[in-house]
């Protein structure tokens, strides 16, 4: 490399991704060899270092910035969709309960915006109507309401009591108890 060849941004992206490949294929002892060029990237762009391919992600901080069908991790989706609100067992819960799919790719789940879409749809709790409250309740905060009521609901009882008396319960003439 000459000495008056500039390192471009897109030089040290193309570097490290060939570093990650040689970290992948040839073992840990060039991870910081990766580090390096993920600071020296992160202090370029000013996005903060934290951990390999992390810097790229940053970039994608806005639902606008994935379109509705791109497979996104679920750790991803938690962060740019529920803000961190929730974490990847709840949307894996989600799918036990059949309500998200999730592609499961090498040994990564992804999920699209689509699929949490419909997710949140499943999800939504219906308002229920208010009960419906019966004459007799309304008249509950009326004290003269709840006399008429109860005089009503006495002479109801007193009138079927004399049509058909309870077996077995009563007084025999003659005799006091």
């Amino acid at each position: 490399m000459a000495e008056d060849e500039v390192i471009t941004l897109d030089r040290l992206e193309r570097a490290r991704a060939t570093m990650a490949y040689i970290v992948r294929r040839h073992g840990q002892i060039y991870t910081p060899l990766l580090a390096w060029l993920e600071s020296e990237i992160a202090s370029r762009t000013a996005v903060p270092d934290t951990g390999p391919n992390r810097a790229m992600l940053a970039t994608m901080e806005s639902k606008d910035d994935i379109g509705p069908d791109d497979p996104i991790t679920l750790t991803d989706a938690c962060r740019i969709v529920f803000r961190d609100r929730i974490k990847p067992s709840t949307l894996r819960a989600e799918a036990d309960r059949g309500r998200l799919a999730i592609e499961r790719i090498g040994r990564r789940d992804f999920v699209t915006l689509n699929g949490i879409a419909e997710m949140r749809r499943l999800c939504r709790v219906e308002r229920k109507p208010p009960p419906r409250v019966p004459p007799t309740a309304r008249a509950n905060d009326d004290p003269q309401a709840r006399a008429e009521i109860a005089s009503a609901a006495a002479r109801a009882s007193a009138r079927a009591l004399r049509e058909k008396p309870l077996a077995g319960v009563g007084i025999k003439a003659g005799r006091k108890t």
